[in-house]
């Protein structure tokens, strides 16, 4: 097979080990990433989901051999080298055979959104991972694939789903190609059926805990798309594709597109392009994030790799040397602001002189770094500011304290970063730490850190005493989370179980 030549295993080798070592250089470059914590606080509150999320990500974290960043984040790491494996061998299941393979690994390798997906922890670094597996099998599914492929491909599907509900959108866009394809003969055999039984099975607990929690993710969704998402037009989310994608990887992915609709060698796969249309639609009516289309790119890219497969000649040659170019040029420029590879200052800096920035997907104000990477610094400085505070207070309130804050970021940070220091587990009424535990109604002190849900003005209407004893401060957080007041309250005015449920807020 050609895909274990020899020169196709060193081209092969050297793109993984490429990607593993970008990522293993620069793994505490910055710091921890706000969602990673969070999923880290999870997997200490193992569960079959949480208001956000199925479990998938909170086991991986559960099974973290370590507390450094090493021991976090080398499964991400893992899932961008096997990505590129997949990547590699599904544009070789297209018609690929010489250097279209390395230019479909290329492209994964230097997609923007994919280098920080890849290095931190979080359930998009497996849904990449998921959606090209499954992309792979689905090529060889029909009437005459054997049982055994049907199987997998309904293992993946359900595991999918334990990962990220939006492999069921992926699901329904793949079918929506097959049919329009006219490949829907498969559906006529019990195979399909087969695997659609060992997706429901492998998802089951998940949906079971769902309801027995009365559907929180729904809420969750409704509030993300009311408060939190920033919409954006169809002409805008399309475009965002080009920046998420990578500027450089655009003519590979948009040809390997055009390969799939229109070409005649591409006919066979040509629902792998109707599947991404589909997608597209999808996201675009629900107001979904923009980078929600992402994992579908792999699929994208080793279709270019097969269009370029079919030049011949001289084009084809010029094909390479621009392709090469693109990719390796252009990902090279915009890796910095993938990722945390250089100084934050001279991140901010080569932002400011490439005049790019990845589009917003939420309302909240910007900073000087973009979000993603924004979102890597002030944990250690909030915990050290609440550490202060508690010291500060009356040697027999230490042992008593307690600590609210307003958002999961705040909260999984003094969890992860301020057992070190001696403080207690933090309480959040924001998503699944509203589940979690809520405070207890003590005579002892609440640190609370204060956002515009919990003012000085409401904090008073639930204490008694409400005095300001500290400040968080960093430079380079997000502005949300620049100079929130610190509080430290006593007397609860009413019970706290019965203060907590009104506190609720899930998005």
């Amino acid at each position: 097979m050609p895909f274990l030549t020899s020169k196709g295993w060193a081209a092969l080798a050297a793109i993984v080990l490429l990607s593993i070592a970008t990522h293993l250089v620069s793994i505490d470059q910055f710091g921890w990433f706000r969602d990673e914590l969070y999923y880290l606080a999870c997997g200490a509150h193992l569960d079959w989901g949480f208001v956000d999320h199925p479990p998938l990500v909170a086991i991986a974290a559960a099974l973290a051999p370590g507390r450094g960043f090493l021991a976090v984040r080398a499964l991400p790491i893992l899932c961008g080298a096997l990505t590129i494996v997949l990547c590699w061998r599904l544009a070789e299941r297209l018609g690929a055979r010489g250097f279209g393979r390395v230019l479909a690994a290329l492209g994964v390798l230097l997609t923007p959104t994919y280098l920080f997906q890849f290095h931190t922890l979080s359930m998009n670094s497996f849904e990449v991972v998921l959606w090209s597996l499954g992309a792979l099998l689905a090529v060889d599914l029909d009437e005459n694939a054997g049982w055994r492929r049907w199987l997998g491909f309904g293992f993946i599907v359900g595991l999918g789903l334990l990962n990220k509900h939006s492999m069921l959108f992926w699901c329904a866009a793949i079918v929506l190609g097959v049919v329009a394809t006219r490949r829907w003969r498969a559906f006529a055999t019990s195979k399909p059926w087969l695997a659609v039984g060992v997706a429901a099975l492998i998802v089951a607990p998940h949906i079971v805990w769902q309801i027995g929690h009365g559907l929180p993710t729904l809420e969750f969704y409704r509030n993300a798309g009311a408060y939190k998402i920033l919409p954006m037009s169809p002409l805008g989310y399309a475009g965002a594709q080009l920046t998420l994608a990578g500027p450089g990887n655009a003519p590979l992915w948009l040809g390997g597109l055009a390969w799939l609709l229109f070409s005649s060698a591409g006919r066979r796969f040509r629902f792998l392009g109707v599947a991404y249309l589909a997608l597209l639609v999808m996201f675009i009516l629900m107001k979904g994030k923009a980078y929600y289309l992402v994992p579908f790119y792999v699929a994208l890219f080793a279709a270019g790799g097969a269009a370029w497969e079919q030049t011949t000649g001289r084009l084809r040659r010029g094909f390479a040397a621009v392709g090469v170019v693109l990719i390796v040029g252009v990902g090279g420029l915009t890796a910095p602001l993938a990722m945390p590879l250089l100084a934050p200052e001279t991140t901010i800096a080569w932002s400011k002189k490439l005049g790019l920035a990845p589009p917003r997907a939420e309302r909240s104000s910007v900073a000087e770094l973009p979000q993603h990477l924004a979102d890597m610094f002030g944990w250690p400085e909030l915990v050290d500011s609440i550490a202060k505070v508690r010291d500060a207070l009356p040697a027999r309130e230490r042992e008593r304290a307690q600590i609210i804050t307003g958002n999961y970021g705040e909260a999984a940070a003094i969890d992860w970063l301020g057992s070190a220091r001696g403080l207690p587990p933090a309480r959040s009424p924001h998503n699944a730490y509203f589940m979690w535990a809520m405070p207890e109604t003590t005579d002892g002190p609440v640190i609370v850190v204060a956002n515009r849900r919990f003012d000085e003005a409401r904090l008073r209407t639930y204490f008694e005493q409400v005095s300001r004893a500290g400040t968080t401060s960093c430079s380079l957080c997000m502005p949300h989370e620049r100079n929130l007041p610190i509080y430290v309250c006593r007397g609860w005015r009413r019970p706290a179980a019965e203060v907590w449920p009104s506190l609720k807020f899930y998005f």
